[in-house]
């Protein structure tokens, strides 16, 4: 896809007009069964640490906090 004065042409025909290379999808399935998933939402620097999915911790935008500036 590419970008023609600042817009991707949306495809006419199903799907994003890309072919997927079984051959290459059937061997990271099968580095995935070997390896397991890619750690992608952990953080080296705190480690045991773990996103909460959903988060639903989120702030209250109605309460004004300021952080403390060192």
């Amino acid at each position: 896809m590419r970008y023609i004065d600042g817009a991707i042409k949306v495809p006419t025909a199903p799907g994003l007009g890309v072919t997927l290379n079984r051959e290459k999808l059937r061997q990271y399935h099968e580095l995935f069964k070997e390896l397991g998933g890619y750690p992608y939402d952990r953080d080296p620097g705190r480690l045991g640490w773990y996103p909460l999915i959903p988060n639903t911790r989120w702030a209250d935008p109605g309460v004004a906090m300021v952080p403390k500036l060192r």
